[in-house]
């Protein structure tokens, strides 16, 4: 009996945590059609196609803003940066540019949780390259810097 109220209280808190990242989530836009990914890499695995002029809510940013954090109706993923723009004081300009102004926060990518809290209903969740993404590090793509 108390294990179950322990995990049910876990799970409230949990729910808690993610409702208040959702809510605290900044509005932005697609500039083109962009990959939605698993991670804040060219590397990753798609999701899906992201239509240009879709709505997204930012949850946050890798340092420097080079990737964002991002939920596409109720889809969690990763797109770069300048494929994002947001209004600032009535203008639309790049997350890029906006983000610092707007305090956007900045996020630590960590893989085992992030695709333990997003994907693991998905079929390819225990995929046998997932090793390959597991052990990312931030410079290891050629695709990083693009």
């Amino acid at each position: 009996m108390f294990h179950q109220k322990k995990i049910r209280y876990s799970l409230v808190i949990a729910v808690s945590i993610l409702g208040a990242a959702i809510a605290n989530a900044t509005e932005a836009y697609t500039t083109s059609s962009a990959w939605l990914r698993t991670g804040p890499d060219r590397s990753f695995p798609t999701i899906m196609r992201v239509q240009r002029s879709s709505t997204v809510d930012v949850i946050g940013c890798t340092s420097g803003y080079r990737w964002c954090d991002v939920d596409v109706n109720g889809e969690r993923g990763w797109l770069q940066s300048n494929q994002l723009q947001m209004v600032y004081n009535g203008r639309r300009g790049s997350l890029s540019r906006l983000g610092p102004l707007m305090d956007l926060m900045i996020l630590q990518f960590s893989f085992g949780d992030y695709w333990d809290n997003h994907y693991r209903s998905r079929p390819w969740y225990n995929d046998q390259n997932r090793q390959r993404w597991q052990n990312w590090q931030p410079n290891m793509s050629p695709f990083h810097n693009r």
